[in-house]
């Protein structure tokens, strides 16, 4: 579960047409067109025979591109794998455009895998025959995966597995034949795989997940269900998790101003805050220590500041703090029979009378 926010830590795609929205990282993206019949890549053909050009020391997207003058998203990066599934090992390949980002999480469900890990420099050289860098698909002899869009690319760039060297005018489908699937990250402008519209790209913040147990805790309970055939069966249980610090820090991150916070009725620790201007006015302190007990035996939470400080102290403390409402209690207000309330969201306070100051609070609270 999501909240938005720009400090978030995670990245969020939404669709900008439809309710989709998930985390880069489980985000499927829309396949694209002429995806689904393998004669059709093939047939975008119109690129030259492959020719080998030397590349001395230009290892990165950025290096490659600037020394052969292409756009880096004519080049196809391959990186070299380790997988662990069913307690065995392998290496395997996963193409991407030059610009595109592997999804991990992606290529290990794909696989059926535990995990996958990018492999150490030594096992990547001995599977390509040359340093990290210089790898590329063609005549690559591990299994080859790519991301879908690399089947556009008709006159690309990669590298030719050996030393300061690359290969250009690739092309997908003529040089290597590899298995494609959605296998990026997701960014702003990909295609939602649930209507025709398209993501855009914000931050969020992780504030609940929900988890799946299996049969682990209902086959020990002898928690069971007749399926279709009347067969006794063990449920299927799943759980969930709620941050509590997470939910309250993202609702201040959505609920602030340059003064603090903004704290939602709902969520803050206050109902309202006294601030008693001066304390050592007796009709002040009177008044305020009065209001705090009525709204006390209301049902309300109130903070009442009597501390010894200068007013400015007090309200900034107050909008720093965020209590929805503020009560102000000074000799001004009490020589007309009143006080200020301000909601914090507001930018002036209103004069109310003493007598209605809890019947006031209450339809604020009620109402926020």
């Amino acid at each position: 579960f999501m909240v938005l926010a720009d400090t978030g830590e995670d990245a969020v795609v939404s669709c900008t047409s439809c309710a989709y929205a998930a985390n880069t990282e489980k985000a499927e993206i829309r396949a694209p067109e002429g995806m689904e019949n393998p004669e059709v890549v093939k047939a975008r053909g119109g690129s030259p025979a492959l020719e080998r050009v030397s590349t001395p020391g230009k290892k990165t997207i950025e290096e490659v591109s600037g020394f052969l003058k292409v756009d880096p998203s004519r080049l196809i990066k391959t990186l070299i794998y380790k997988f662990h599934k069913d307690g065995e090992s392998g290496l395997i390949a996963l193409l991407l455009r030059g610009g595109d980002e592997a999804n991990e999480a992606k290529f290990a469900r794909l696989l059926g895998a535990a995990s996958v890990e990018l492999a150490g420099d030594a096992e990547a050289e001995a599977s390509t025959g040359a340093v990290v860098g210089f790898a590329g698909p063609v005549g690559l002899k591990i299994p080859l995966y790519a991301d879908r869009g690399v089947s556009f690319i008709k006159d690309g760039v990669t590298g030719a597995n050996e030393p300061d060297t690359h290969f250009r005018h690739v092309m997908a489908g003529r040089d290597f034949e590899p298995a494609y699937a959605d296998l990026r990250v997701a960014g702003a402008g990909d295609g939602c795989p649930r209507c025709d519209g398209s993501f855009e790209l914000r931050r969020g913040i992780e504030v609940g997940h929900i988890f799946k147990l299996g049969t682990k805790y209902s086959e020990s309970m002898g928690a069971t269900f007749l399926d279709e055939n009347g067969k006794e069966k063990p449920m299927i249980m799943c759980c969930y998790g709620i941050g509590i610090g997470r939910t309250a820090a993202a609702a201040i991150e959505q609920n602030h101003d340059e003064g603090g916070i903004i704290w939602p009725v709902p969520l803050a620790p206050f109902d309202c805050h006294i601030v008693a201007v001066n304390v050592k006015d007796e009709a002040t302190m009177k008044v305020a220590e009065a209001l705090y007990s009525e709204l006390q035996e209301k049902g309300l939470d109130v903070l009442f500041d009597d501390r010894k400080v200068r007013a400015g102290f007090k309200f900034k403390d107050a909008d720093l703090i965020g209590i929805p409402v503020r009560i102000t209690v000074s000799a001004n207000t009490v020589a007309e029979d009143s006080v200020e309330i301000k909601e914090r969201r507001a930018e002036e306070p209103t004069l109310v009378r003493v007598e209605d100051v809890a019947t006031e609070i209450e339809r604020l609270v009620r109402e926020g």
